[in-house]
């Protein structure tokens, strides 16, 4: 289950050991008080990150097909610019992204 550790807000997964909690990544050991088990609110959903990587990977894909559109047209293009295109792509659809979760997904 998933688990937030109070003192630093950092997100685990534990297994319930008798009375604490055994992290699974590193084997430390929480006492009860020292965790909030209460973080489905919290978390979002395998579902919702589906969600957001795919329409952070169309966005790219968008982005990237547009930038090589407009170098087709203006002839050779080295392979570099290419690579710097993509990078840019992904970073303009992570911004993107961000700021639309921000929102909720809603235009505002």
């Amino acid at each position: 289950m998933k688990a937030r550790i109070k003192a630093t807000g950092k997100y685990i997964e534990v297994e319930q050991r008798g009375s604490t909690f055994l992290d699974t990544n590193d084997g430390s050991l929480y006492n009860v008080g020292e965790l909030d088990l209460n973080v489905i609110d919290d978390m979002m959903s395998e579902q919702e990150k589906w969600y957001w990587n795919d329409k952070r990977i169309q966005a790219a894909i968008w982005i990237t097909g547009r930038a090589t559109f407009n170098f087709d047209k203006l002839g050779n293009i080295p392979d570099d610019d290419f690579a710097i295109c993509a990078k840019r792509a992904v970073q303009m659809a992570d911004a993107l992204i961000a700021e639309l979760q921000k929102k909720g997904g809603q235009d505002k």
